[in-house]
């Protein structure tokens, strides 16, 4: 695999979400949810584990307060534009700097399950049916 491939995720409904260089079963995942760690940066894929958003996604305004085994958690839910699944979410500042209050940007944790690759899409989508143009 060339470290210049790039890996392409999409939502169940097939709508492109995310890039990244490593493939998404690489990526470091949270105990809790198995979620997978994104990390977002500046400059384009340039570390193992860094993603690009392809602008498919809307965030939920407001987070939602999950009780956990060891405190509690905020979170702002990451949706596809399309058909609105929750993809991930991003994790509050708060979490990490007592004093901020808003969605920290610069992670986010795709949930399982929500997203599949370019190559499974293809795989599971029945692209032998050919199609009939009707003349004009």
């Amino acid at each position: 695999m060339a470290e210049s491939e790039v890996h392409t995720y999409h939502c169940l409904c097939t709508e492109l979400v995310v890039a990244t260089r490593t493939p998404l079963q690489s990526f470091p995942k949270r105990k809790a949810d198995h979620a997978a760690i994104c990390k977002f940066s500046a400059s384009d894929l340039p570390v193992p584990g860094a993603a690009l958003l392809s602008g498919s996604t809307v965030d939920d305004a407001e987070p939602i307060v999950l009780k956990l085994d060891d405190g509690f958690e905020k979170r702002y839910a990451a949706r596809c534009i399309r058909c609105d699944l929750q993809i991930g979410y991003w994790l509050d500042k708060s979490q990490f700097e007592p004093e901020q209050r808003r969605k920290r940007e610069d992670v986010l944790y795709l949930l399982p399950g929500g997203l599949m690759s370019t190559e499974e899409m293809r795989e599971n989508k029945d692209m032998g049916k050919e199609v009939e143009v009707a003349g004009g």
